[in-house]
């Protein structure tokens, strides 16, 4: 009787052990499987991280492409505005050549009426 008793005091912790065992085993299988969704929610940062990286990545290269040619254009534009600015400089020059010669033109003729006035008296 001491042995059975001996005997069904092993087999209770036995049967402990196993309950203990049984959820620890439990909370691992709990842990594995939390560690592998972190996982996999880090893969799929990761891609996400890489998709977005090459997003960007190809927006900066579209947008330095836009930026050189608005560089080219604005310097086609400063050539232009060179030009124009030159092209008012010499029409203001003829203009006032012009204004010049007009004003020679009205001398010359009232010297010319004055002269002929002259040999007509």
């Amino acid at each position: 009787e001491l042995l059975q008793r001996a005997r069904d005091a092993r087999r209770a912790q036995s049967d402990d052990l196993a309950h203990v065992v049984i959820r620890a085993q439990g909370d691992v299988d709990i842990g594995e499987t939390e560690i592998q969704k972190l996982k996999d929610a880090l893969k799929s940062g990761k891609v996400e991280q890489e998709r977005l990286y090459g997003q960007a990545k190809s927006l900066v290269k579209s947008r330095q492409a836009v930026a050189l040619e608005l560089l080219d254009r604005n310097a086609e534009l400063c050539q232009l505005c060179d030009r124009v600015a030159t092209s008012e400089d010499v029409s203001r020059q003829c203009e006032e050549e012009l204004a010049s010669r007009v004003h020679e033109c009205e001398t010359l003729r009232r010297s010319v009426h004055d002269i002929e006035r002259s040999l007509v008296i």
